[in-house]
């Protein structure tokens, strides 16, 4: 097949390879399955119509009492052995299983708990790790750099006075702290890469030909620091946001 721009790939022509691909008989493979980021085709309709509700109306309360007991389970697992920490993501799953259960039976739905379990589990990592990742690199970055953050205390104190919890209104008004957080982004993400795709048949891209079953990965982190898209890529400056359609 002939591309003129990899931007018009299709997800049957460039599947995801699953977790049990990319690391086989691994605990993060069998923690996460088969779920809503790492699937295609009808399977991944399947996994999108369960998991749709969440970015309607999260439960909230929920996900916090959940948050809690997984992070109590991560602070045990670091530095132990394989089987151990195995047996302890097994406790977790019984313990998302049970969650799971409790509120099938309360919607009297009849999706499957593992697919629900999976989800459940992508959606911890992909929504607090992330989250985590974030506020840990913009604190580092606002304490290395003393003159960004007398810029952004400043800006927060003349646009939100005493009450310090912004409005939806008042966040679009916190110009300079948004070109903080999006440079932060952009030098530290988060995401470092996008799932690893396999083309399911032969490319033809310019003057390169990829044979199928070609592993194919977006570096994120690449992209993000190359000078051929960023002046001074390494260097932390907010102002690069300042005109966001501005070529960089």
């Amino acid at each position: 097949m002939e591309l003129e721009n990899f931007g018009s790939m299709e997800n049957d022509l460039y599947p995801k390879a699953s977790l049990e691909e990319a690391f086989p008989g691994s605990l993060m493979a069998s923690y996460y399955g088969t779920n809503v980021v790492f699937s295609n085709g009808d399977v991944w309709k399947r996994h999108r119509f369960i998991t749709n509700p969440a970015f309607k109306s999260m439960p909230m309360q929920l996900f916090d009492e959940i948050t809690v007991k997984l992070l109590k389970v991560v602070e045990k697992v670091d530095n132990e052995p394989t089987h151990r920490a195995r047996k302890k993501a097994a406790n977790m799953n019984n313990l998302f299983n049970g969650l799971i259960e409790k509120k099938r039976k309360s919607m009297e739905t009849d999706e499957l708990n593992e697919e629900m379990r999976h989800n459940l589990a992508i959606f911890m990592l992909a929504g607090h790790e992330t989250t985590a990742t974030v506020l840990t690199t913009v604190l580092y970055v606002l304490a290395t750099h003393k003159d960004i953050q007398s810029k952004v205390r400043e800006e927060l104190l003349c646009v939100l006075g005493d009450n310090l919890i912004p409005t939806t209104e008042q966040q679009r008004e916190l110009k300079y702290m948004n070109m903080v957080l999006h440079e932060n982004l952009r030098l530290y993400p988060p995401v470092h890469q996008l799932p690893r795709r396999e083309n399911s048949e032969i490319i033809n891209f310019r003057n390169h030909t990829f044979l199928s079953k070609i592993s194919i990965i977006v570096n994120i982190y690449g992209i993000h620091h190359s000078p051929k898209y960023w002046k001074n890529p390494e260097e932390f400056i907010p102002e690069r946001f300042e005109n966001e359609h501005d070529e960089k």
